[in-house]
């Protein structure tokens, strides 16, 4: 599957090199997860304009403390990759809804150490993602992102899932 998502980005980036609407976003984002994956995260990522309304978007996601809860000796993180087609809606010359699916590459790390001694556990599974969103062009360059993701993930025997609520800005390129 590392290799499915490798070969799709690759042929998201070289299909938005080969267009003449070649055009690039950079985006950070700040937000806050429920359910499964819980607290502060960050996102970094790109996007490719492949059509009119149409981008592909890579993005690297950090979950701080995912577990949700301050245990003491508990060290836990998360961090994914994520391959999404966007499409973004015109409302006006300066507003932007959007809609976004796609997969992604999750990967939960903990550790716990209690009496000198350390436990660690290590999970990575795939997952599929979808959200909405509405961006507000602050000018030719830069917007303003708000919006939500729902991501499921599929490890094995379970399935977990949550939610992303995210702020942040577009830079265009």
């Amino acid at each position: 599957m590392k290799k499915i998502l490798s070969c799709v980005t690759v042929l998201v980036v070289l299909a938005a090199m080969s267009t003449s609407l070649c055009a690039v976003n950079i985006f950070g984002n700040v937000g806050l997860a429920t359910s499964d994956v819980e607290g502060l995260f960050v996102d970094i990522g790109a996007e490719l304009k492949l059509s009119n309304n149409f981008y592909g978007q890579v993005l690297f996601d950090y979950y701080f403390s995912p577990i949700g809860e301050d245990i003491p000796g508990l060290d836990d993180s998360a961090y994914g990759f994520n391959l999404y087609g966007v499409y973004k809606f015109t409302g006006s010359e300066s507003l932007n809804l959007f809609a976004k699916a796609g997969v992604h590459y999750t990967t939960v790390k903990m550790s716990a150490s209690t009496g000198g001694v350390t436990f660690s556990a290590e999970s990575s599974d795939f997952g599929i993602g979808g959200g909405l969103g509405i961006e507000y062009s602050m000018s030719e360059n830069v917007a303003l992102v708000l919006g939500a993701t729902a991501k499921l993930i599929f490890s094995e025997g379970d399935t977990g899932n949550w939610f992303k609520f995210y702020g942040g800005v577009n830079f265009r390129l």
